[in-house]
């Protein structure tokens, strides 16, 4: 089972254009209801298995929720909070840190 900390690029397989790699952001854990990851090669940001899915914030027992943009993301982390989830601060300071280091 591979180990995926934080801020730190891992392989997740083979795809049709090779090699798959994804950097964590934030993973379950006792302080964290989510787990979130940085695509980089595809610049997007992944919650995976969301259970807030969808425009009218819906709890769902499946399916990853993507956005291109990391203050886009910042706020899906927000709606978690919203609904009662454990969302690390370092989360959304890694996501803020994307942005300054993209302007």
């Amino acid at each position: 089972m591979k180990k995926y900390e934080p801020g730190k690029m891992v392989e997740t397989g083979q795809g049709k254009g090779g090699t798959r790699h994804m950097v964590t952001i934030s993973t379950w854990g006792p302080k964290s209801d989510i787990h979130l990851y940085k695509k980089p090669r595809h610049s997007h940001y992944v919650c995976m298995n969301c259970r807030l899915r969808g425009i009218d914030k819906q709890p769902s027992d499946k399916g990853d929720f993507a956005k291109d943009t990391p203050q886009a993301m910042i706020e899906h982390l927000l709606d978690h909070r919203e609904a009662g989830d454990n969302i690390p601060q370092d989360a959304i300071n890694r996501l803020k840190k994307d942005i300054w280091n993209n302007n």
